[in-house]
């Protein structure tokens, strides 16, 4: 008989609600010098849901996020699942026919961009799109930190110009909680053999997952504090984002990778969890200057991508730090399997290893469509 699979029965503002009962004043997110409490990030996805509401988002519409890490990246998704409306995550280095080929597809309402992050010409790219790819867009809501309050430009033939600031400002919050069946966010896959596929989670997806790695990987330990490098537009970045929320941990944010700045953020404030690309893995190492960079670190995960860097669990290790495979996809959502921490180096930097969750299952399925047998070649199969 299949095991049971265990639910939280929670929907995924839960995740933020939870901690702000618990400990309002607890710090959630550290962004530049500013500390956001946990009840300051419920207050903020509560207003910016009933100015949402206001403009007539509802259960069932889609909402593009086209944002780096920023707070109001998972204010906003959190407001959204309040609603019930989707989000559409898009990567910050989408150009025109990415962008053009993803709104084609899911036909968002609102879409909320920074006009000026890093000199990137977000406003440029959107104004190449196709009109007909971008005219279900209704509301271009812009997010700024402290730069000018230039026009935004009209695209399709309804869309209407909104300051972000402002529906972080409506008075009266909205009070709902999302629905666990609700579509909560959807994903691009990375295409390699086609055009990207869409991939949907619903809000019990994420809030189970989050729950699930929150303690596989003893985020609720006294003192841990987690380092997020990964963009929350991919599962990766996500699914740590999402745990650390469960686990009510609080999240070291950087809007971008810098390596230098992630080392310095590691050893000034001591974070003990991280996740990252081996390719951010190789140069966060580059950047250390001290034993010490990374003395805090209790657990580090990271995905293996680049054959060119089959000797950096070895580097590492000289630097004193422990490498743990892990393993996901934008279907599974990422952190699906993780490597025995206490395993020999050779097994613990293997992609793959144990499910995170005691509900996950794989198998494989031969050509005959068969369960292989070991060591037979096959189709992976997972149950997350």
């Amino acid at each position: 008989m299949a095991a049971e699979r265990p639910t939280s029965g929670l929907a995924y503002p839960a995740l933020v609600d939870g901690w702000a009962a618990e400990a309002p004043g607890a710090a959630a997110l550290r962004y530049g010098d500013r500390i956001i409490s946990a009840g300051e990030l419920a207050r903020s996805s509560r207003a910016v849901a009933s100015g949402l509401e206001s403009l007539g988002l509802k259960a069932g519409d889609r909402l593009a996020l086209w944002l780096p890490n920023v707070p109001a990246w998972l204010i906003a998704l959190t407001a959204c699942a309040r609603l019930g409306v989707t989000v559409v995550s898009v990567n910050t280095r989408f150009k025109r026919a990415e962008i053009e080929d993803l709104f084609a597809r899911t036909r968002p309402r609102a879409l909320i961009l920074w006009p000026d992050f890093r000199g990137i010409d977000f406003l440029g790219i959107l104004g190449a799109v196709d009109g007909a790819a971008v005219d279900s867009i209704e509301f271009l809501i812009a997010y700024r930190e402290g730069e000018g309050r230039a026009a935004l430009p009209r695209i399709g033939v309804r869309s209407r110009a909104v300051d972000y600031a402002a529906l972080e400002r409506t008075e009266k919050p909205c009070d709902r909680t999302g629905g666990r069946d609700h579509g909560s966010i959807i994903f691009t896959t990375s295409g390699t053999t086609k055009a990207p596929k869409l991939v949907l989670h619903t809000q019990a997806s994420l809030t189970d997952h989050a729950l699930a790695v929150a303690h596989r990987f003893k985020w609720r330990e006294e003192g841990a504090v987690t380092l997020q490098v990964l963009p929350f537009c991919g599962t990766f970045g996500l699914s740590q984002a999402n745990a650390a929320l469960a686990a009510r941990c609080p999240i070291l944010l950087e809007p971008s990778f810098d390596a230098a700045q992630a080392v310095e953020t590691i050893r000034r404030h001591r974070a003990t969890h991280l996740f990252a690309t081996d390719d951010m893995v190789a140069k966060l190492l580059e950047q250390s200057r001290s034993d010490a960079d990374f003395a805090s670190v209790r657990f580090w995960g990271y995905a293996k991508f680049n054959p060119a860097l089959e000797t950096l669990p070895e580097d590492a290790e000289r630097q004193g730090v422990t490498l743990i495979g892990a393993y996901g996809s934008s279907e599974l959502q990422a952190l699906f399997a993780c490597q025995d921490p206490a395993a020999e180096r050779a097994a613990r930097c293997l992609p793959g290893g144990f499910p995170t969750s005691p509900a996950g299952r794989v198998r494989a399925r031969n050509a005959a469509g068969a369960i292989a047998a070991p060591d037979e070649v096959g189709a992976l199969e997972c149950r997350s």
